[in-house]
């Protein structure tokens, strides 16, 4: 089995992209490109099919997180939403600087002691599940993302 030497990689580099001389692309930047595949490219190669399955879910409305399928790593090639690609993302920190939340304060009464029943309607719609607050300044309760 013959060894593979840099300058063979090298010139099978310049084979394959059309570039038979330093004066197209220098040596340099050749073996800068070859230390960044071997770095960041190959290791996911190598492992291409390892784990791999497929996962279909459908999404339903004004839901806005599912449960990733059980011993879930990460999502290899592209997720399609309706034959469109989208971004997956595994941070919240990270979605939120792309999408950053927001916020409605509405005053919808204040009690008295006696009045204790509010009826409103939320100006913002629509509402996502879990994050409905209400609060009377010192007790906050949360919608329990059924309805209630």
């Amino acid at each position: 089995m013959a060894a593979w030497t840099l300058n063979d990689i090298i010139q099978k580099v310049r084979g394959t992209t059309g570039r038979p001389d330093a004066s197209m692309m220098s040596n340099a930047t050749i073996i800068d490109y070859i230390n960044k595949y071997y770095q960041y490219v190959m290791p996911k190669e190598l492992k291409i099919f390892w784990g791999y399955t497929y996962h279909q879910f459908y999404t339903q409305a004004n839901v806005d997180q599912y449960i990733a399928p059980a011993n879930f790593q990460t999502l290899n090639p592209t997720a399609y939403a309706d034959g469109f690609p989208i971004e997956w993302y595994l941070s919240p920190d990270v979605f939120f600087s792309d999408y950053p939340q927001q916020e409605n304060k509405v005053v919808v009464g204040n009690g008295n002691g006696t009045l204790n029943s509010f009826t409103f309607q939320i100006p913002a719609f629509p509402v996502l599940a879990r994050s409905v607050y209400v609060t009377d300044g010192t007790q906050v309760a949360q919608d329990d993302g059924a309805g209630g």
